[in-house]
């Protein structure tokens, strides 16, 4: 879906559920995050992204907290609650700022996705479009 714009970094947070990934940006255009999600849980949680992004020099440029269970756009969308039990599974478009590069070249985004109760995640990735 190109309305939703092109995917120019993709970071997995197994096992710690987060971490550091570099990546490049060509323009200055607006930097989307998204989440590949796979979680469960029972009764009431809440899931939340802190991420931080710096340039090559180390120097914070952006930080946001973001529910990853409350998204703007969902794309292979598939949600279950039966009782208590409840499951997520999408890619979804975060509901935080978009980072505004101030220059192409190279970044760092470091996150981490937390939630309490803990959920069960079978799978996360943040994902960055531009």
């Amino acid at each position: 879906m190109s309305a939703c714009g092109e995917e120019v970094a993709r970071a997995s947070c197994d096992p710690a559920l987060g971490g550091d990934h570099d990546f490049d940006l060509r323009s200055t255009d607006p930097v989307s995050f998204w989440t590949d999600l796979d979680a469960a849980w029972e009764g009431e949680a809440q899931l939340e992204y802190s991420i931080e992004v710096r340039d090559e020099a180390g120097e914070r440029l952006a930080q946001s907290r973001c529910s990853a269970l409350e998204v703007r756009t969902r794309m292979r969308s598939k949600i279950t609650n039966i009782g208590d039990a409840h499951t997520r599974r999408y890619l979804g478009k975060l509901g935080c700022p978009a980072f505004e590069p101030p220059a192409p070249g190279g970044y760092t985004v470091s996150f981490r996705l937390e939630g309490e109760p803990r959920p069960r995640v079978a799978a996360c990735e943040l994902v960055l479009k531009q």
